[in-house]
């Protein structure tokens, strides 16, 4: 994939989901603004074994669930992950 989405389009396609980002963009406090969703599933490990796919690449780890409407994420940033 190489489609950069901001959080909220990764909330609208991947609710219920963990995700496996290359992320080009983070926040101030460090939460991913936008990039690459590598590897989705419901199942956490299934994205976890997907890591090796980023070779090298800064990536985090969120998972996107929203609930009447409002959208909540729970993220672990690697920066200084590498991948290779």
């Amino acid at each position: 994939m190489d489609n950069i989405l901001t959080l909220q389009e990764m909330s609208d396609r991947y609710n219920g989901e963990w995700l496996l980002i290359a992320y080009t963009e983070l926040d101030e406090n460090m939460i991913v603004v936008r990039g690459e969703v590598l590897a989705h599933s419901p199942n956490q490990s299934d994205v976890y074994d997907a890591l090796p796919i980023a070779k090298g690449r800064n990536v985090a780890f969120e998972y996107i669930a929203s609930r009447n409407g409002n959208r909540s994420s729970v993220g672990w940033e690697y920066p200084m992950c590498s991948t290779n």
